[in-house]
């Protein structure tokens, strides 16, 4: 059975200028989990935790709600071989002090590893003893490359320390074959994870005894050996600052939701001719459904063990159709083309379509009020 390698947040990186989410509570929670994950993968490499899939991946609720974490562990089948699980942020979240955040990056990797490693079968004791080598350093994370041989007796290796921002901080140590060392280059700002340095760490290159030369994807420095001083070639913008944190404020609680066998399919066509601002709405209108943590509890009151969201425009009748048996439920917007081409509101259809659909479920089996249904983006 293969073993897992890695518990993490998506995405994993991003620009350091920018957010890497719109809501600065996802944005806080992404940047933290990169140390935590990092330094989780190494202690989960030693433990050798055996699992079905070699990655788990966590995906945030786009918008932060509530005033608690709620992890929704995904026991889906998968094409990419990976575990999954959402994550909802309670409001304010960025606001906490950095090492509170990182308490609890750590517990909601090590949560919701542990749900679906225990509905799985796995031995989950080594997830627990992985992350308490992460608490016990403080959920620090440094990365160490190997030794480069240089010019003129000397060699260089690269150290990189990953802080609370997500944003690399590497330093170039040069010594002397003997092992004195001669000079540590000034911090500069690279990757997000330990396979980005390690390719910023295959384009070490001496340019001369003085000057040693890094070029990767999104770094272009020169080193200057005698100085340590180094020279961004990009002319890269300086990190976003991170909010200022409120350690006053309420610390939340989380909630690690029941892990239910409920599984969805979505999809449907034929796509042409079909109107974007509608497909595009409606299909961002379904997606919500299938992946808050909320729309799959509502699922699953309704007894079915699967759904499937389907829409189908190649059809001469305009209405929501449904279908019930064995554990299966398939509901369908049936909407003709060519009333779409003609509509003027294509948002605004495609929240009748479901709001249509919805309100047949309800009719049919009986569930109760579902929750709000999220206008899709103009």
């Amino acid at each position: 059975m293969p073993r897992l390698t890695r518990v993490w947040v998506w995405p994993d990186r991003g620009a350091p200028h920018k957010r890497w989410d719109d809501a600065p509570e996802n944005d806080a929670f992404l940047r933290t989990s990169r140390r935590v994950s990092e330094a989780f993968r190494v202690a989960l490499e030693r433990e050798g935790v055996r699992a079905e899939g070699r990655d788990i991946e966590l995906d945030l609720d786009p918008e932060p709600a509530g005033d608690e974490i709620v992890v929704h562990p995904d026991v889906r089948p998968s094409n990419r071989g990976a575990e999954t699980a959402s994550v909802l942020l309670p409001r304010g979240f960025h606001l906490l002090e950095e090492p509170l955040r990182a308490f609890y990056v750590a517990d909601v990797l090590e949560l919701a590893a542990r749900a679906i490693g225990e509905h799985r079968g796995w031995d989950t004791a080594g997830l627990g003893r992985a992350m308490d080598v992460v608490r016990a350093a403080d959920y620090a994370y440094t990365w160490v490359g190997e030794w480069h041989d240089g010019l003129g007796g000397l060699r260089t290796r690269l150290e990189v320390d990953l802080p609370d921002d997500g944003l690399g901080r590497a330093r170039l140590t040069v010594a002397s074959v003997a092992g004195e060392v001669l000079a540590r280059s000034e911090p500069f700002v690279v990757g997000s994870s330990r396979s980005a340095f390690r390719t910023l760490d295959r384009s070490v290159r001496w340019t001369d005894e003085g000057t040693i030369a890094l070029r990767a994807k999104r770094v272009r420095v020169e080193v200057e050996v005698a100085t340590g001083r180094v020279r961004d070639l990009r002319g890269a913008r300086a990190p976003l600052a991170p909010a200022t944190p409120v350690p006053d404020g309420a610390l939340p609680r989380i909630r690690v939701e029941d892990v239910d066998a409920i599984t969805f399919t979505i999809g449907g066509g034929p796509l042409e001719r079909v109107p974007k601002r509608y497909l595009r709405a409606l299909e961002e209108l379904v997606g919500h459904l299938v992946t808050d943590p909320d729309w799959v509890a509502w699922w699953r009151a309704t007894g079915a063990a699967e759904v499937h969201l389907t829409y189908d425009f190649d059809t001469r009748q305009t209405r929501p159709d449904l279908e019930i048996g064995d554990g299966l439920l398939s509901a369908t917007v049936l909407r003709e083309r060519s009333e779409i081409a003609r509509g003027e509101d294509g948002e605004r259809m495609a929240l009748d379509d479901v709001s249509a659909v919805l309100a047949l479920v309800r009719l049919t089996t009986g569930v109760g009020e579902h929750p709000p249904l999220r206008h899709p983006a103009r």
